[in-house]
């Protein structure tokens, strides 16, 4: 931004997207019930990387792989959400989200 105005409008609009997408929460219940996460103590153990919805695997915060698979920790989405409406907000006020 400078003196108030956006420069930068399509990446500042997919700076938006991606936020938004990382502030959505990520329903464990669901992904257990499916396969695909199981609680393995502070881990998740996950059974394929692949099948993690998007928002998901952007939240990764570690990964380790042993001979079981892959356990991984992953960042809260509240994080995000804060960001993302401040983002949202601005990008209201300067006309950018249709």
């Amino acid at each position: 931004m400078q003196n108030g105005k956006i420069k930068d409008e399509r990446n500042f609009k997919r700076l938006v997207e991606e936020t938004k997408m990382l502030s959505q929460p990520i329903d464990f219940a669901d992904l257990q019930r499916g396969g695909i996460l199981s609680k393995d103590g502070a881990w998740y153990r996950v059974s394929n990387l692949w099948d993690l919805p998007e928002h998901a695997a952007q939240k990764i915060n570690k990964i380790v792989h042993d001979p079981k698979g892959f356990r991984v920790t992953l960042y809260s989405a509240s994080r995000y959400e804060k960001i993302a409406k401040r983002l949202e907000k601005m990008a209201a006020k300067e006309g950018l989200l249709t």
